[in-house]
């Protein structure tokens, strides 16, 4: 059925219960009923246009699944193939009838057409009729005029007729006002049949639409239009190429519709504008090559083609038949024609792309060469490298790619050329896309800002690189095309001295061959998901929800390429070229803005690499910089590396000629300042961090700092310095692993009456111990006096600084501290009448675990010693002084451990006096 969303009323709801719902409506409602084309009551009735819709929602042109007919024709052809014209009227859809304005004089009255008649003269009226059930209707004065079956021009005829018999000197104006309703049956091979309501200005692809299109079973050449004991055959192609036809007839009252299966089909596939699968014409097994062209819209390139068609054997088995130049071949039922193009070639043509204004194609007669196309810097991009470029050529003989090098700026100044060929692609590389093509499109990373980074050594071969075989004609250093080993006088006479110093060549050998062997297992890799990608596509055009891939056209694979090179260089382009044009590496290192290995078209000069490379830096030694060379003699099959020397003078650089695998090495002017610097803290007048010179000494500094404050403790001095912590935290895992080791052999050791196995809660507290041991942060603390009076008297005491040095200078400090196995570890005042034994009495006293006789003293200045060794007197004094620190060991010897504990001596002092400097840090810096 049908249902009315804008418009006027239908004929199927009466004006009273239109008048009614208007009646009741509220002014918003009435409002809208107003857009919607009800009138509001006692107003004249204004018909509009009726939107029919589908008897189920309408699906989208595209959703359909792929039919079977589709699945076996793409696999068989190997193209993606869908039927033609389902995906306009295999889909349901609305249809909108026009309820006014003027209806032709070829449409078909019936019962229920509403008849508007005027009559202007001497009669003025003006009738609405409506042709009632016999097909007739009459005027006041007039009989009935038969109005069923006639045109609506031959009913005009008969009614003016029939009015100037009846009326005297008048005129008769006849229109449809209104059309009369069908109804139709709709079946066979649709998403919905069954009865349908429509009007007379209603055609059957109407009705096929409301009854939600045609599946892609049923047939669009064929479709039954049966009336009256009547059958007529309705073509849709006609309205779907929109190619001159039959017209669709309007529909009558009791018509069927009948939609029988497909009929024969063909495909046409390849170069053409609208590759599908035909439906034959009803009564045809078999179309031309021609007909089947002109049905796909014909191809989609001028030139010449070729055609083949895949014909079914009586076997069921599929061969491809060349059809070229006979456009009458027949092209059967369940046949595919496949057009390509003859020749996919073009001739007479260069290519220029990458980093020029101007990229496009060139016509070889008149763009001769190189310098005709690259006439001037202005041909240029800013972006361009000049350094490097390349020629994609084609050896005309094997079909093969060769990369021709060339240098952009000696071409764009006329002090080179090069002849171009038909088919040539000339490249010109940004900086970005050389360096791409350079490490075989590895990612690098990004130079810090105002980084300087000096290379020496041989160049490193490239990941991409081959492997030269000395025997092979394209061994590095060799021309492709001749025997001849790459000769050493391409330079000038003094840049090839004869103080060269053979060193050797083999290490750079192996290295090439191992990046060699790397770069075939990348390609191996590239190659295999080539492969898995080919496959993966195979496998989409057999799969019911993949989408089989499309067939590219020559134009696009060419457009693709030239985008590629815009943008720097294509992965295919790169995967071809890269390890051909890794053959040409420079290296470039030390005090320069850019150093790093570049791409460099041989015959460069070293001033002009320089130019374009940004320079020298400002801190560069002109006296001499370093350049080494690799020269190969093919025939002999030794290769030498000849490093020299050179002075930097403009003449130099002007006459160096660069050759691949050179290495240019520029070192910076020495300076006696440092490349960091110190940090001093605590009692100075001017406490941070102070840049230093190689040989500055720990008195400068302080002399720098202001000198130190008067309440300043020299004697207690904290100097710290990196590398020695480093060497103490070595050190200290060190001896912990060895004393770990003595404690795994001794428990593995037989007990005796002499030495029991220690018990469990000893080894478990041990082990604890020598952790804390291994995790007990090194603070490289230097023991000195920090005394500029001392410095004075004795320079040799005066340290020299490194960068990272930090030096903090305490307050006087007025206690000497007691830690360890004491009663009551603290700090007490400092008094210089009191001993070691006096400190260790206020701080109560042993505890039942401590080791008499073994207690270290840790003086101010970071030394350290055991009570009862040879008294190193202090200052000349022997009382402690301030900040001094007594530990009492703990006594081990009670679980018999008497030769480990005399092994451990050194680990424990170590953490004493690491305890110690800690302590003067944390209490001192607060």
């Amino acid at each position: 059925m049908f249902a009315v969303i804008s418009g006027a009323v239908a004929q199927d709801i009466s004006p009273d219960l239109v008048q009614s719902v208007l009646k009741n409506a509220s002014p918003e409602q009435r409002e809208e009923l107003k857009k919607r084309g009800f009138n509001t009551p006692g107003a004249s009735q204004t018909q509009g246009p009726v939107v029919l819709e589908p008897a189920e929602p309408a699906r989208k042109a595209g959703t359909t699944e792929r039919s079977l007919l589709e699945k076996v024709l793409s696999e068989r052809s190997g193209h993606a193939l869908r039927q033609f014209g389902y995906d306009q009227v295999g889909v349901g859809a609305s249809v909108t009838v026009p309820q006014t304005g003027a209806v032709q004089d070829e449409y078909v009255l019936g019962p229920g057409d509403k008849i508007d008649v005027t009559l202007r003269g001497q009669e003025n009226s003006q009738y609405s009729l409506t042709v009632d059930r016999g097909g007739s209707l009459a005027l006041p004065k007039t009989g009935p005029v038969m109005a069923a079956g006639k045109t609506l021009a031959q009913f005009r005829k008969d009614l003016s007729s029939a009015v100037q018999r009846a009326y005297v000197s008048t005129q008769t104006y006849v229109s449809v006002s209104e059309l009369r309703q069908v109804t139709v049956m709709v079946a066979g091979e649709v998403a919905n049949p069954g009865m349908r309501l429509l009007t007379g200005l209603s055609n059957p692809l109407d009705a096929v639409l409301l009854s939600g299109g045609v599946k892609k079973s049923g047939s669009l050449r064929a479709i039954k239009l049966v009336r009256q004991g009547k059958t007529i055959t309705v073509d849709l192609y006609g309205v779907l190429t929109r190619q001159a036809g039959a017209p669709l007839v309007n529909l009558q009252d009791g018509d069927r519709i009948l939609v029988p299966p497909i009929g024969a089909t063909v495909a046409v596939a390849g170069y053409i504008r609208r590759p599908a699968i035909y439906e034959l014409p009803a009564g045809r097994e078999a179309m031309s090559a021609r007909e089947l062209t002109a049905l796909g819209s014909g191809n989609v390139l001028r030139g010449s083609t070729t055609a083949s068609v895949l014909r079914i054997l009586p076997d069921g088995k599929a061969r491809f038949v060349d059809v070229s130049g006979q456009p009458g071949a027949s092209v059967r039922d369940g046949e595919v024609l496949i057009v390509k193009a003859a020749v996919a070639v073009s001739t007479g043509r260069v290519r220029l792309v990458g980093a020029v204004r101007t990229p496009g194609d060139f016509a070889v007669d008149k763009y001769r060469t190189l310098h005709s196309i690259l006439s001037s810097s202005e041909t240029l991009t800013p972006g361009a490298y000049v350094l490097f470029g390349f020629i994609d050529r084609i050896d005309p003989h094997t079909l093969q790619h060769e990369a021709v090098p060339f240098s952009p700026l000696h071409v764009t100044e006329g002090r080179d050329d090069v002849a171009l060929a038909s088919e040539d692609t000339v490249y010109v590389l940004t900086r970005e896309a050389m360096l791409d093509v350079l490490h075989g499109g590895e990612p690098q990373p990004k130079e810090p800002a105002g980084a300087k980074t000096t290379i020496f050594g041989e160049v490193p071969r490239p990941a991409d690189a081959r492997t030269p075989d000395p025997r092979a004609p394209e061994a590095r250093g060799q021309n492709s095309r001749t025997s001849e080993p790459r000769k050493t006088d391409v330079r000038s006479a003094d840049a090839r001295t004869s103080d060269s110093r053979a060193s050797d060549a083999n290490a750079p050998s192996d290295e090439r061959s191992s990046n060699s062997r790397a770069s075939e297992s990348r390609r191996s890799e590239s190659r295999a998901r080539e492969i898995g990608a080919a496959g993966g596509e195979f496998d989409a055009i057999a799969s019911d929800e993949a989408k089989p891939a499309e067939t590219k056209t020559q134009a696009e694979v060419q457009l693709e390429a030239a985008n590629d090179a815009l943008d720097g260089i294509g992965a295919k382009t790169r995967e071809l070229f890269g390890p051909k044009l890794s053959d040409y590496p420079v290296g470039l290192g030390g005090a320069l803005q850019k150093p790093g290995t570049y791409l460099i078209a041989p015959g460069t000069s070293l001033a002009e690499a320089l130019k374009v490379l940004g320079g020298l830096s400002d801190d560069v030694d002109l006296t001499s910089f370093e350049m080494t060379s690799i020269i190969i003699d093919n025939h002999t099959g030794i290769s030498r590396t000849d490093r020299r020397s050179i002075p930097a003078t403009p003449d130099k650089l002007a006459s160096i000629l660069l050759m691949p695998y050179d290495q240019i090495d520029f070192g910076r002017v020495y300076s006696d300042r440092d490349s960091g610097g110190v940090t001093i803290e605590g009692q100075v007048r001017r406490p941070g961090q102070y840049p230093i010179l190689r040989s500055e000494r720990l008195s400068s500094v302080l002399r720098r700092a202001g000198g130190l404050t008067e309440v300043a403790y020299p004697y207690g001095t904290v100097f710290l310095r990196q590398s020695v912590a480093e060497q103490q935290s070595q050190q200290l895992k060190k001896t912990a692993s060895d004393i770990r080791s003595q404690l795994f052999a001794l428990l593995m050791r037989p007990s005796s009456a002499g030495s029991p196995t220690p018990s469990a809660e000893t080894v478990v507290a041990l082990q604890n111990m020598l952790t804390d041991v291994e995790n007990q942060p090194a603070l490289g603390r230097i023991a000195i006096l920090g005394d500029p009076d001392k410095f004075a008297r004795d320079p040799q005491n005066d340290p020299v600084l490194q960068t990272g040095d930090r030096i903090f200078i305490p307050k006087q400090p007025t206690s000497v501290s007691v830690m360890g196995e004491v009663m009551n570890p603290g700090a007490f005042p400092q008094d210089p009448n009191l001993t070691i034994d006096d400190y260790i009495e206020q701080a109560g006293g042993f505890t039942q675990f401590a080791d008499e006789g073994r207690v270290i003293v840790v003086l101010p200045d970071g030394r350290a010693r055991v009570e009862g060794s040879t008294w190193l007197s202090f200052g000349g004094r022997g009382e402690l002084p301030p900040g001094s620190m007594v530990v009492v060991s703990r006594d081990v010897s009670g679980v018999s451990f008497r030769q480990w504990l005399i092994d451990s001596t050194q680990i424990f002092t170590q953490l004493a006096t690491t305890a110690a400097a800690l302590a003067v840090l944390s209490t001192n810096m607060k």
